[in-house]
């Protein structure tokens, strides 16, 4: 997969989880602008390196072990990444612009959809 398709899929897969968790709700929006902007690189870095430990384990001798530790290199990533002690990765920042721009097209899209939904029902009370 190239990086320009990538990118797409992580929008994507972005876009999607923001449309779950969006419903105004203040913990929602706090995981959406805290949490998330975080874990998301971490759990991409998660998979590019287990991807790396598959590779290697396939071209290893059977007799080494390589073993990888995902709760140890997450919780190492997070533990070096968290913002409150430090400035935040550029990766940390490129998914906070990401969800940020994408909650507030879902923000948009939703008054929008209350918009005409009220017009439907202002409309169905005067015919």
């Amino acid at each position: 997969m190239g990086a320009g398709a990538a990118a797409r899929a992580e929008r994507r897969a972005v876009q999607g989880l923001v449309r779950a968790l969006l419903t105004g709700s203040e913990d929602r929006e706090f995981l959406l602008e805290r949490v998330l902007p975080t874990l998301i690189p971490a759990v991409v870095q998660l998979l590019q390196a287990a991807e790396r430990a598959e590779a290697a384990r396939r071209s290893a001798d059977e007799n080494e072990s390589l073993e990888l530790k995902p709760v140890n290199l997450l919780a190492t990533y997070l533990y070096r990444a968290n913002p409150q002690f430090g400035q935040p990765s550029a990766a940390v920042r490129e998914h906070r612009e990401l969800i940020n721009l994408v909650i507030a097209q879902e923000k948009r899209r939703l008054e929008q959809d209350r918009f005409v939904a009220s017009l439907e029902r202002d409309v169905r009370g005067t015919v």
